[in-house]
């Protein structure tokens, strides 16, 4: 389990990282001083837990958005009663929220302050980790209804890759279908084309606010980032994650979000990790994960990546992802 605690105190966080150690089988701890890299933050790092200062400012939309079944926030707020904190959990969409007081470090010791702290801590993180567990359980539950979009992330390789899975897909396909593949400036739109006069169904560049149909794919666009918005995708001109823009990981978490059990991905080839804690996201979220095996892989990174951090719903060969997508969006349209 990871953990990100954004604060300006560079006091308060370190005093943090002191009381989490405390806690029995507590989490890895990342620490951000500004909401500047909150978002790539969020994508390298797919924290189950944030410590929110609201000394910082407000909650960006981009994180109260969040829909990880495991996600849990703790704002940290003034402290309203004397020798106690202010604690009071509710939810906020597919989030666990919990208020809490901040310590007063001028007033009482670090020991005082564990004993007070530690337990509301070990709660909150064991509830993370109960809910991670029930969402990783439910693989193809009921709570699943008919596939809303399918997300594809490829690199190197991936040209290929993603033709042959697009090849099993006819043009009546019931959904849409966001694509990002790792390419050189200037040559996405042509890649699309490619794909197009390969594949039976209509391949295009993604503009902003787009809304494809089903039996569509859009493509990012190279320098910008396909990110999901709801019914809509935009282009991010944020910053590179993990040296990538776009990135598989923006396109898989944002989607993530939005249609989470309802999102099945596919991440096939490539150099790098790109894409792995997307599929770590979408899975906590209750979505379906195809990824590339090894041995058809021309590049075992990107797949390896997801396989370790146990994202992989299914690990398959390539020739077979395509069929086996496809059975699996006909099986929950009725179809």
């Amino acid at each position: 389990m990871t953990l990100l605690i954004v604060s300006p105190s560079a006091l308060l966080r370190s005093a943090f990282k002191e009381l989490i150690a405390l806690v029995p089988g507590s989490p890895v701890v990342k620490e951000l001083g500004s909401a500047l890299r909150l978002d790539s933050a969020l994508s390298e790092h797919n924290p189950d837990v944030v410590i929110w200062d609201e000394a910082i400012g407000d909650i960006p939309p981009d994180l109260s958005q969040r829909a990880g079944a495991s996600f849990s926030l703790i704002l940290l707020q003034p402290k309203t009663v004397p020798g106690a904190p202010a604690v009071g959990t509710r939810g906020m969409g597919g989030i666990r929220v919990t208020k809490l007081g901040k310590p007063d470090f001028s007033q009482s010791s670090q020991a005082e302050i564990a004993k007070t702290y530690v337990p509301i801590l070990a709660g909150i993180f064991a509830d993370a980790e109960a809910r991670h567990a029930e969402s990783r359980a439910m693989g193809f539950s009921d709570k699943q209804g008919k596939v809303s979009l399918v997300a594809i992330g490829a690199s190197t390789g991936g040209p290929a890759a993603v033709r042959a899975v697009l090849e099993a897909l006819s043009p009546d396909f019931p959904c849409p279908i966001a694509l990002v593949q790792h390419i050189d400036t200037g040559y996405a739109e042509g890649y699309a084309e490619w794909l197009t006069q390969n594949t039976r169904l209509k391949v295009r560049l993604a503009r902003d606010n787009d809304r494809p149909v089903p039996g569509e794919v859009i493509v990012g666009p190279t320098d910008r980032h396909l990110v999901c918005q709801g019914e809509s995708f935009g282009l991010d001109d944020g910053p590179k994650v993990l040296s990538q823009k776009p990135a598989v990981d923006r396109l898989f978490s944002t989607a993530a979000r939005y249609h989470g059990p309802n999102l099945i991905a596919v991440l096939l080839t490539g150099i790098g990790a790109d894409g792995a804690r997307g599929c770590l996201e979408i899975v906590k979220a209750g979505g379906i994960t195809l990824v590339q095996d090894e041995a058809t892989s021309t590049v075992y990174g990107m797949p390896k990546a997801a396989a370790e951090l146990n994202a992989a719903t299914s690990i398959l060969p390539l020739g077979v992802i395509g069929q086996t997508l496809l059975e699996m969006v006909e099986k929950r349209s009725g179809n």
